[in-house]
């Protein structure tokens, strides 16, 4: 490695640019033409492109404390509000997702590759992994409730 090193200047480089540049050749201006436009159609398509590596930050949804003197209505008004708000979110993020997963499509195909294959798979893993979700909130949910279908009393 270090003979490699010993061959490369920066000096030695620019000077072997510029004579390259004062060497009169027929189609020197054109190659450069075409060479600083091929370059600057690749920065194009990169600046072009919208997205970034980090996902969004998450979006917390607070709970209102439930406050002496809150009717049932206003409470069950709070918890309908909030549930949409969570769909929202939700929605949004698989959304977001998809466009994600379109762009991946993209460029499978884009290089030839079995994007069909790579679809089915991360179908089937998401489907398992929200039949486990739902498996483990049925869990919950039966340890919670009472026999009868009711919730436990609280105590105050």
């Amino acid at each position: 490695m270090k003979g490699f090193f010993k061959n490369v200047s920066p000096v030695r480089a620019i000077r072997d640019l510029r004579q390259q540049f004062i060497r009169p050749q027929e189609y020197r201006w054109r190659f450069i033409a075409l060479s600083a436009a091929m370059t600057g159609s690749i920065f194009l398509v990169f600046v072009g492109q919208n997205y970034s590596a980090m996902p969004k930050p998450l979006k917390v949804i607070y709970f209102p404390s439930f406050l002496p003197g809150r009717s049932d209505a206003q409470i069950e008004k709070g918890n309908v509000a909030a549930m949409k708000a969570r769909a929202a979110a939700d929605a949004e993020k698989a959304a977001d997702a998809k466009v994600v997963r379109d762009r991946y499509k993209a460029m499978g195909d884009f290089f030839g590759m079995d994007t069909e294959k790579f679809i089915k798979e991360g179908d089937r893993e998401r489907a398992a992994k929200r039949a486990a979700q739902e498996k483990r909130d049925e869990a919950i949910l039966k340890q919670t409730l009472k026999s009868d279908g009711t919730a436990p009393a609280t105590g105050n």
